[in-house]
């Protein structure tokens, strides 16, 4: 399983789509690491926003498991960072 654009559209409303679009081309995102693991694929990074935040993205067969310690995230379960590391 490999991420899509599809996966970004079903998961993020679209300022969080643009937003995130924009950090990307920007080059805010920063220290990708990527590994294979038992539960799937694992990717760590960090996406510089107001300040440094540290994005994690497990990608397994049956769905996506998304963490970012950005106030958005915690309060809304979505954010811009996401959607730049997912790019």
């Amino acid at each position: 399983m490999e991420l899509t654009r599809q996966m970004i559209r079903d998961n993020f409303d679209a300022a969080d789509q643009r937003n995130g679009e924009n950090y990307y081309r920007l080059g805010r995102v920063q220290q990708y690491a990527e590994s294979e693991t038992p539960d799937g694929i694992h990717a760590e990074c960090v996406v510089e926003g107001n300040r440094r935040y540290h994005v994690r993205l497990l990608l397994r067969t049956d769905g996506l498991e998304l963490a970012c310690d950005c106030p958005r995230f915690r309060n809304k379960k979505s954010c811009k960072h996401l959607v730049a590391a997912m790019l």
